[in-house]
């Protein structure tokens, strides 16, 4: 898709932060397992995380590529994650201080700003805003949203 002033987004790959970005409380927020049960035939999607809460690969169907990080590298472990994917193919999804590499690395950052609030600097990162998961995730599901909201 070719966004006037954006430039030409050709994703292939949806990365996520799990807790705070998907899951409130290591909980799936409402609607996120619909959502990406519709984009895992979209999207290569992987969830990234250091599993907090120690539910991340029971939450998730086979279609969905959960890789545990350790803690204390999550931002390094999570920008590699992202170069090996591709960064220019990918978008992102995340909330907290160590996404913020991964966002820089990414094609697309979107930020979610929900219950468990934001890593304030992580909004000079981002190219979206959005205050749910499901919204971050509908964008994808309804790309003239991303369209929309990012042309000038």
């Amino acid at each position: 898709m070719d966004i006037p002033g954006f430039g030409r987004l050709e994703l292939t790959n949806l990365v996520m932060d799990l807790n705070g970005t998907l899951c409130v409380d290591g909980a799936l927020a409402a609607g996120v397992e619909k959502a990406l049960g519709a984009l895992s035939g979209l999207f290569n999607c992987h969830v990234v995380t250091a599993d907090t809460h120690g539910t991340a690969k029971s939450l998730f169907s086979d279609e969905i590529a959960v890789t545990t990080i350790a803690k204390g590298r999550e931002n390094q472990a999570k920008e590699q994650l992202i170069q090996s994917l591709g960064g220019r193919n990918t978008a992102v999804l995340g909330n907290g201080a160590n996404d913020q590499a991964m966002f820089r690395a990414a094609r697309l950052g979107v930020a979610v700003m929900g219950p468990e609030g934001i890593y304030a600097p992580l909004l000079n990162a981002a190219d979206i805003v959005v205050t749910s998961p499901e919204q971050a995730l509908k964008l994808f599901l309804h790309p003239k949203r991303l369209l929309a909201t990012l042309r000038s």
